[in-house]
C-alpha cells in the first residue's frame, strides 16, 4: 500500500443547514478564514455514514495553490477514532498503526460500494445488478463483507465480494462465485470516493468474471469427463454393447436420467459430453511424446 495519507475530494459537513455530504475545499477554506482559523473546533468529517456510526475523522482542508489539487487530510492524532476502524473490519492488531490506514481504507470502500453500486448505470448495466448491500458481517473476517444478487438472466444468483488490503484477508472458504477485491494497490485519493473507484472497481470486476470463466470451464471440461467414462462404463454392462456399438440415442436417455436425478451439474457440461463422445467414436489415432498410439480425443481441447 502506498505511504500517502488518505485524501478526501469532498467532505461531510454536519453543521450546514442542508447536511451536506459535497462540502468544497474552498467552501472550507472560507469558513476557516471568517472564524479566524479555529477550523478544528468546526471541522469537516470523511463521510456521513462514518460521523453517525461514531467513526468520523476530522478533516482539514488543503490548498495546493495549483500545483496539485486541493483535497482535505485527516487532522494528526485521532489515534482512538482510528483504532476503532480496526475492530469494525475485523483487524486484530488493532494497536499497530502500521494497519490503521487500512483499516479506514476497507471500511471506505465497504461504505462506498453497498451505497453506490445498486444506483450506478454502468454497474446495473455490466453486472446485470439488482442489488448490493452490506452483509452486516465487516467486522468478521470469517464472512464476505457484501453480497451483489444479479438479474435471473445472469450465470449466477449472486456474488459475495471480500475487501482485502494489507492486514485483512478472508478467513473462509473462498468459493469461485465469491469475489475477493484485493485493493492493497489503490491509491489514497481512489478508496474515498465512487468517483474515484468506480474505472478500478469495473476493471478488476471484468479481470474476477474472466478468471471465473476459465476456472468454471476447466472444472466443467474435467466433470463432462469423468461423468462420460461413467456413463460408458454404465451403458456397457447394462446393454451388454462395446463403445464403438454405443450410439446417441443410448447416450442421450443416460444423460436425461442423469439431469432428473441431479448428477450432471449444467447443461453446458451435457454439450461437452456430446462433443467428447462424438470424438471417441472416431477410429482416428496419433502417435504421442512416447511413442504410443493412442485416440485422438485424448488431447482434443476447446
Amino acid at each position: 500500500m502506498t505511504s500517502r495519507a488518505l485524501t478526501w475530494g469532498v467532505a461531510y459537513y454536519p453543521k450546514s443547514k442542508e447536511d451536506r455530504e459535497d462540502y468544497t475545499v474552498e467552501e472550507a477554506l472560507r469558513e476557516r478564514s471568517r472564524i479566524g482559523g479555529q477550523y478544528r473546533e468546526n471541522p469537516c468529517f470523511n463521510s456521513k455514514i462514518a460521523f453517525e456510526e461514531g467513526l468520523g475523522i476530522k478533516l482539514t482542508p488543503v490548498n495546493m495553490n495549483g500545483n496539485a489539487v486541493n483535497h482535505f487530510r485527516a487532522f494528526p492524532g485521532q489515534e482512538c477514532v482510528k483504532s476503532k476502524y480496526t475492530t469494525c473490519v475485523g483487524m486484530r492488531s488493532t494497536s499497530s498503526a502500521k494497519y490503521t490506514e487500512s483499516a479506514i481504507r476497507v471500511k471506505s470502500v465497504i461504505d462506498i460500494l453497498s451505497n453506490n453500486l445498486e444506483e450506478d448505470k454502468i454497474a446495473i448495466r455490466d453486472m446485470l445488478l439488482l442489488s448490493a448491500k452490506d452483509t452486516g458481517n465487516v467486522n468478521s473476517l470469517s464472512h464476505p463483507d457484501i453480497i451483489i444478487h444479479h438479474r435471473g438472466d445472469y450465470s449466477r444468483k449472486q456474488t459475495r465480494i471480500f475487501v482485502q488490503d494489507i492486514g485483512r484477508k478472508p478467513e473462509y472458504q473462498v468459493l469461485p462465485d465469491d469475489w475477493v477485491l484485493e485493493m492493497e494497490k489503490f491509491g489514497p485519493d481512489v478508496v474515498t470516493s465512487w468517483k474515484s473507484i468506480r474505472p478500478l472497481f469495473m476493471k478488476y470486476w471484468k479481470a474476477h468474471e474472466a478468471k471465473r470463466g476459465r476456472y468454471l470451464e476447466r472444472m466443467e471440461n474435467e466433470e463432462a469427463k469423468e461423468t462420460l467414462d461413467d456413463i460408458l462404463f454404465s451403458l456397457q454392462m447394462r446393454l451388454r454393447k462395446s463403445v464403438n456399438s454405443l450410439d446417441q440415442l443410448d447416450l442421450d436417455k443416460e444423460i436425461s436420467r442423469r439431469l432428473k436425478v441431479g448428477s450432471i451439474s449444467s447443461n453446458s457440461v451435457v454439450d461437452e459430453i456430446r462433443r467428447l463422445f462424438l470424438l471417441k467414436k472416431q477410429p482416428s489415432t496419433y502417435v504421442n511424446g512416447l511413442g504410443q498410439r493412442v485416440p485422438w480425443y485424448t488431447i482434443v481441447t476447446r
